[in-house]
């Protein structure tokens, strides 16, 4: 502005300017003060200097703002020296003032518009650039766009299997990366195609279906299961693990998975051959196989077979080797003949009681016993001649041997003698009377038997509850009966459910045996009965349950310490919970068993430059 001031001046100048009465323009006279003219000599004309005398001339201040472009219409213009000034006269400097003011920035002129300048020591320094954001603009001013962004515009891809979509390497929105712009697609559940469906990187993994190639029915029938065929490469393979009918075997299984356990074809029941005979000697002579029946899941034992026996002559191969009747030695006659025998002393068949017997030719080829003889033997007292010596019940065994007659209290003694009416040798001895039993070892009532039907032996006991003793019947004083054992002694009751002080009473003095009771305190508390315990004392039969952790609020005593909700002391007090603008109050409760802040925080904003948190991440103005 100064300087446009001072080349209206010159022009002035050089044009002529009417004279206001302070002075008119002389060659070298000084203006008026009080009109503000200006000495001609003194005025920078913005020309080269021609030798003015004076060159030092301090510049003119017009009083005009600076930002002031044409002054005011009542302003006086200066009287102005019109003569020429010297050609060697220098113009006067012109104070432009500061550039700007020391703290004042501004945005960069220019293209790089988006640095900024900062104003030092009243002069603008060089602008100061901000780092390269991924936007498509050269954020940095370096001719450069997006360089520190690689793989921008590149192909890229999301997701794996049926999920993958293509995309390119964008600039993310914020413009903090590059990222790729496809998005995978949703998976869906895993089918045998060769695929990975659901898109975890796997191919038909896991991915199986039932299977079953018996026959339409055997299914789940007895023994029978359906498999699962496995997918590979994109098919389902064979039948794993089915079961299939098969032959019925016995073994308590449906392995034909007809419904039928154990049955034979055609619905009877399951038998197989068998023979336990030498090798080679089935269906040789009499030997023939038989079968085993399967029950219970098991065979039993081979029935109606024959197996190889002793030979014998029958004209039969009884032991099975081909050969009929080939016995050692041969046989002596042929089984059933007959023929007559006597074993006794010669000259004594016929004579008493005395005969010949018969011998009969048996399955061997022998003959066998003599059966129906009758040999001498000693003679007895019974009317006939036992000895066959001719005469009759002489020397009879035990005739005139002393002998007596009853049993018990009523034996007598006497002399044996042969009674022949009674055929026997009989003791002419007469018993006494018998009269009743008494316990005292003696066979009272002579019956053979001593102290009979008193119960001795049996079992017998005496006294009561812990005294009671057990014994057996014994013969006691005077014939009676006693117990032989003795009771013990008493002690003081115990619970144990024994009369143990031998009252005929059983834990008297611990009537609470099963009234209710209680273990354990809080929640440790559990029920249960009153009982006797090891030691005979009177016990509960609870268990106290095991403490847990106090939960807050629930007004129990978890830890069974017998104090409810301790350990929340500071429940009620104030509290805090957000950061940022997003922080609010609150106080301490419970909350799901535990001790938590009320307060709610709301919703974190987006960060402003307003010095605040905004987005409330513990930063203030991150983004600015």
């Amino acid at each position: 502005m100064r300087r446009l001031f001072w080349i209206c001046a010159c022009a002035l100048a050089l044009t002529g300017c009417p004279d206001d009465g302070g002075g008119g323009g002389g060659t070298g006279g000084e203006g008026d003060s009080t009109t503000g003219n200006i000495d001609s000599g003194a005025t920078d004309t913005g020309r080269p200097d021609r030798g003015a005398t004076d060159s030092t001339a301090p510049p003119v201040d017009m009083g005009l703002p600076e930002d002031q472009g044409v002054p005011p219409a009542d302003m006086a213009v200066p009287p102005v020296d019109m003569a020429v000034p010297p050609a060697d006269m220098a113009v006067p400097p012109v104070d432009m003032g500061p550039e700007c003011t020391v703290g004042e920035s501004r945005a960069c002129p220019g293209e790089c518009a988006g640095g900024t300048q900062a104003c030092v020591d009243g002069a603008w320094a060089p602008c100061v650039f901000p780092e390269e954001s991924c936007n498509g603009t050269d954020d940095d001013c370096d001719g450069n766009t997006d360089e520190d962004f690689a793989g921008l515009g590149e192909a890229c891809q999301a997701g794996v299997g049926a999920c993958q979509t293509a995309g390119e390497v964008v600039c993310a929105a914020d413009g903090t990366e590059a990222i790729c712009n496809a998005v995978a697609g949703a998976p869906a559940a895993e089918i045998c195609d060769g695929i990975d469906n659901n898109c975890d990187g796997s191919v038909d993994e896991d991915v199986s279906e039932p299977c079953y190639d018996g026959p339409e029915g055997t299914e789940g029938v007895g023994a029978c299961l359906g498999g699962r065929r496995i997918c590979a490469d994109g098919a389902f393979g064979a039948c794993m693990g089915a079961v299939l009918p098969g032959d019925e075997r016995c073994n308590a299984a449906d392995d034909d998975c007809d419904g039928t356990i154990d049955e034979s074809f055609g619905g009877g029941a399951l038998v197989e051959a068998c023979y336990e005979g030498p090798a080679g000697s089935q269906d040789v002579g009499i030997c023939r196989g038989g079968q085993r029946l399967c029950q219970a899941g098991a065979f039993g034992p081979c029935a109606e077979q024959v197996l190889p026996g002793q030979e014998i002559c029958d004209l039969v191969d009884n032991d099975c080797n081909g050969a009929v009747d080939d016995r050692p030695g041969g046989c002596e006659c042929i089984p059933g003949d007959e023929q007559a025998c006597y074993s006794g002393a010669a000259g004594t068949a016929g004579v008493g009681v005395c005969q010949e017997g018969r011998q009969i030719c048996n399955a061997n080829g022998r003959f066998g016993a003599c059966e129906g003889e009758v040999v001498p033997q000693a003679e007895l007292c019974d009317g006939a001649d036992n000895d066959c010596d001719g005469e009759i019940d002489n020397d009879v065994a035990g005739a005139g041997q002393d002998c007596a007659a009853g049993v018990g209290a009523c034996r007598a003694a006497g002399q044996t003698v042969c009674n022949a009416e009674l055929g026997e040798v009989a003791c002419d001895a007469r018993p006494g009377q018998p009269v009743a039993e008494r316990c005292n070892q003696t066979d009272d009532d002579c019956d053979g038997r001593t102290d009979e039907s008193l119960g001795l032996g049996d079992a017998c006991s005496v006294g009561v509850g812990a005294c009671a003793a057990n014994g057996v019947q014994i013969c006691g004083p005077n014939g009676a009966v006693a117990c032989s054992a003795q009771p013990g002694q008493g002690r003081p009751e115990l619970c144990n459910n024994i009369d143990d002080d031998c009252d005929g009473r059983v834990d008297e003095g611990f009537e609470g045996v099963g009234m209710p009771c209680s273990a354990g305190s809080g929640g440790c508390t559990r029920d249960g009965v009153r009982v006797c315990d090891a030691d005979g004392a009177l016990a509960c039969s609870a268990q106290p349950g095991d403490p847990v952790a106090e939960t807050c609020g629930d007004g129990r005593d978890d830890d069974c310490d017998g104090t409810v909700d301790e350990g929340f002391d500071t429940l009620g007090m104030p509290c805090e919970a957000g950061l940022g603008v997003c922080l609010r109050a609150g106080t301490l409760v419970c909350a799901a068993g535990r001790m938590t802040c009320d307060a709610q925080p709301p919703a974190p904003g987006e960060e402003q430059c307003d010095g605040l948190d905004d987005d409330c991440d513990g930063a203030i103005d991150e983004s600015c």
